[in-house]
């Protein structure tokens, strides 16, 4: 079964995310510096990964002959966040990447399709952090993953078109928030800049949930939703360079998982 998302809110969100990663390639430049040589080091590396891969999808072949439809989607989901990488994609604008990508998925495919893709970003995090060590940040594949986890394992009932709604808002507001942050939050040590965002990013949520889903019964998500993000930010040092002024993935991830 395929997401049933508004159009609204898909919009919006594509709306976003593409003015997410814009800005990224504006503010650090980050497109000038991809590489696309293939280096020997490099070459070892992707040789590795793909025997790692390939490993997997044989033992998965050995108990389930008939999955090749959801291994193509596995390995997609592992091998796509492994290459950008290596060609010089930052984590920031990589995980807003793979979040247009994975929403794209569950709009036109099913579950056992999300399922398989959510498995293949969660191998690859393994694999990049026990064997290649590049970084310890899950920045990259989160936004995906919580996409993912929470289209696949949604209770099939007369809710589960406003919950997916909701957790794509949910996603969309932080990403947007970290455009206008940037700029905004290089002092604050009265915390005022703090809570306005907050304010604005929990009010977005409930106009979201009450006027363009019309689900006033779940208006309280907006609250819980602006007590994570002010949980967020009380936590977030402020005079960080640029780079670095980004909600920490871990703590999104408790608060989608409180939403959800």
């Amino acid at each position: 079964m395929s997401a049933t998302l508004s159009t609204g809110i898909l919009v919006f969100f594509v709306i976003v995310a593409v003015l997410n990663i814009a800005m990224s390639i504006v503010r650090n430049q980050w497109l000038k510096q991809l590489s696309f040589r293939v280096s020997p080091p490099l070459f070892k590396q992707f040789a590795l990964f793909l025997l790692a891969i390939g490993a997997l999808l044989g033992l998965r072949g050995l108990f389930n002959e008939d999955a090749w439809k959801s291994e193509i989607f596995f390995a997609a989901g592992a091998l796509l966040p492994f290459t950008l990488k290596r060609f010089g994609v930052p984590s920031g604008p990589l995980g807003v990447i793979l979040l247009l990508l994975a929403v794209g998925e569950t709009k036109f495919l099913s579950c056992a399709d999300a399922l398989a893709t959510m498995f293949g970003l969660g191998v690859y995090k393994v694999l990049e952090n026990m064997i290649f060590g590049l970084e310890n940040s899950f920045e990259d594949i989160l936004p995906a993953f919580v996409w993912l986890a929470g289209f696949s394992c949604s209770p099939q009932d007369s809710l589960k078109v406003g919950r997916e709604n909701i957790l794509l808002a949910c996603l969309s507001i932080p990403i947007l928030l970290k455009v206008l942050q940037a700029p905004y939050l290089s002092e604050d040590k009265s915390f005022i800049k703090r809570i306005l965002l907050t304010a604005a990013g929990g009010l977005g949520l409930l106009l979201i949930i009450t006027k363009v889903l019309l689900l006033p019964k779940l208006a309280i998500l907006a609250a819980l939703f602006g007590a994570g993000l002010l949980f967020t930010y009380l936590f977030e040092p402020v005079g960080q360079s640029e780079e670095k002024q980004v909600m920490d993935p871990v703590r999104l991830l408790v608060l989608i998982g409180v939403l959800t």
